[in-house]
């Protein structure tokens, strides 16, 4: 270092001065990158962002089209929701009351949602029993509901995360034929596809949830045809409902062992009041 001596006092000269210009060029430089890298960050998630939101406009565009045909061509009722709401129709194809809509899922975890297109068929059948069959994320619905008893069917196209419960196992058992589970499996099998079939009271109801937005006609025919084929095969047949309700009386294993259990405490009190005696 080089220390020169002027008429307004010491300076410093040479090889120093070049250090502070080098550092403070150093600095700039790292701020000026660090900018850049924010920069490009920010406009990245712009775009992003931008052709989610523009992809999504065009897939709602497509599906309100679609299902606005299909409602007209089926005489069905179409609600076109607003700007950035998914459309719903209901109405009746041939016996049957047809709704379509997009439900919102919550999470398992409760930490996140997502929407999926649902198809509801209404069924004409009363069963005489309550229970249901689910698949994927429909599965903790079922289970939730309070039926009594599960089983687990005896047919090769039968998945262990599928779940078929009811208030009784022996009604659901004479109710779930090789025929009804080939088709409940059949939808179950369709590509990300959770499928609900649940009856309690005078409601049976047939639903498909799909992260698909059937947002063409030949998708939303395709699937609602499909729908109510399987809900024909699913209807009772004449007497069955008779025959599944004698099938009701066999009563849960369950309520069999309250039954007993309560005997034997009975006998137990008895016993006791005639040794006191």
């Amino acid at each position: 270092m080089k220390k020169v001596y002027t008429e307004a006092g010491w300076s410093i000269r040479g090889n120093d001065c070049k250090i502070i210009d080098v550092t403070w060029f150093s600095i700039l430089l790292c701020y000026g990158a660090i900018l850049s890298i924010w920069f490009f960050l920010w406009l990245f998630l712009s775009a992003a962002l931008l052709y989610f939101l523009g992809w999504t406009m065009f897939i709602l565009r497509r599906q309100k089209k679609a299902w606005q045909a299909y409602g007209k061509s089926k005489k069905l009722r179409y609600k076109p929701g607003k700007t950035l709401a998914n459309p719903e129709l209901k109405g009746m194809i041939q016996e049957y009351t047809v709704g379509v809509f997009t439900g919102e899922h919550v999470s398992p975890d409760m930490r996140g949602s997502r929407k999926l297109t649902a198809v509801e068929i209404n069924l004409t059948s009363v069963m005489p029993v309550a229970g249901g069959v689910a698949s994927g994320g429909m599965v903790p619905l079922l289970q939730g509901m309070g039926f009594k008893e599960e089983m687990r069917p005896d047919h090769q196209a039968w998945d262990k995360s599928y779940i078929a419960a009811a208030d009784n196992r022996y009604a659901l058992k004479a109710y779930l034929t090789d025929e009804r589970l080939a088709v409940l499996t059949d939808l179950m099998k369709i590509k990300n596809a959770w499928i609900t079939y649940v009856f309690r009271g005078d409601v049976t109801l047939l639903r498909l949830d799909t992260p698909d937005p059937l947002d063409s006609e030949q998708k939303l025919d395709q699937i609602i045809k499909k729908m109510i084929d399987s809900a024909k095969a699913l209807e009772l047949k004449a007497g069955e409902g008779s025959r599944l309700k004698s099938e009701e009386v066999r009563k849960p294993d369950r309520e069999k062992a309250l039954e007993v259990d309560e005997a034997k405490i009975a006998g137990s009190t008895l016993t006791l009041e005639d040794d006191a005696h």
